[in-house]
This record gives structure tokens, C-alpha cells and sequence, in this order.
């Protein structure tokens, strides 16, 4: 606004530099949007990625016997363009086709006046996991990362926790 173009080097620091990251690379930004979620690991695939841009594992108690919980799984996708209530619907489909558990769509600004990414996402209801209950598809935007707010995601497995499964 103020004619003053950030320089980018390293990672973005505010909202601008994030900006200036998706208009220089859309892939660059997707895998550092994704990074920013704890336990999540980017893609390797960019192109062909069926909707997902990154994936996080985490432990989902089952009550069975000895090994009483399972992996979960949680997705995200980083969409840093013109975004509509599509690109959401789109995201949930790959989320119900990799049997993700949760889902965080990754947004660069808060949807529009009059959007209905925000309603869709709540009619997804919630997910039980453990004694907790998880928004089953959270939106996330930048502006959110850059204030300090984080989506409600179940404790990520560790690596110690990896090598069991």
C-alpha cells in the first residue's frame, strides 16, 4: 500500500513477505504454509498432489489390546490465490479419498464478505480423537500464523513413536 516492494530472503517474516513468497513461487510458499503446522511434512509431489500439500501422523486410541491406538492422519492444503468455496470442497473430496482423520486448508487472507468457506468447513462437524473432539476441517489463514493462532490438531508422533508402527 505504501509503494515499498519486501525484500524476501529466508523465510517470511509477516504477512507481506508471505505474500511476496506465493507471487515469486506458489510451490515454495505451499511447502513453507505447510511447515508452519506443527508435526506436518510437505509433499515431495507439487504437481499431481491430488489437493494435498502436506500430511502430519498422529496416535488415535482404538481400545484394543496391547497396542491400543492407531495412526491418525491430518491434511493440509495452501492455497495462496483467489479461493472459493470450490477450492474448499475440492480439498474435503482429497481428504475423504486419502482417509485423512482432519484437514487444515491453509488460506494466504481470511475468506471474503459474504464467503461460505467458513460455514462449509464447520458443516464437517467434528472428529473424535482420544477424550478430545477436533474440528474435522479447519480454516487457517496467514494472518493467523503471523498473530500466534495455531489449528486444533492432535499431539503430532514423534520419531521414537514412527519407528513402532
Amino acid at each position: 500500500d505504501l509503494g515499498v516492494v519486501p525484500e524476501v530472503m529466508g523465510v517470511p517474516k509477516d504477512l507481506a513477505s508471505a505474500r511476496e513468497l506465493a507471487r515469486r513461487s506458489r510451490f515454495q510458499f505451499e511447502t513453507w504454509a505447510v511447515t508452519r503446522l506443527d508435526g506436518f511434512r510437505p509433499n515431495q509431489v507439487q504437481v499431481g498432489d491430488g489437493g494435498i500439500d502436506g500430511e502430519m501422523r498422529f496416535a488415535k486410541p482404538n481400545g484394543r489390546g496391547r497396542r491400543n491406538w492407531e495412526t491418525g492422519k491430518a491434511v493440509a492444503q495452501a492455497k495462496s490465490g483467489n479461493i472459493g468455496v470450490g477450492d474448499l470442497r475440492a480439498f474435503i473430496a482429497s481428504m475423504r479419498q486419502t482417509n485423512a482423520d482432519l484437514g487444515v486448508f491453509i488460506m494466504m487472507d481470511p475468506p471474503g464478505r459474504g464467503s461460505t468457506i467458513s460455514q462449509t468447513a464447520a458443516r464437517e462437524g467434528f472428529t473424535k480423537i482420544g477424550d478430545r473432539e477436533y474440528p474435522t476441517v479447519q480454516v487457517w489463514t496467514m494472518s493467523d500464523y503471523f498473530n500466534g493462532r495455531t489449528p486444533e490438531l492432535p499431539i503430532p508422533l514423534g520419531r521414537e513413536q514412527r519407528r513402532m508402527i
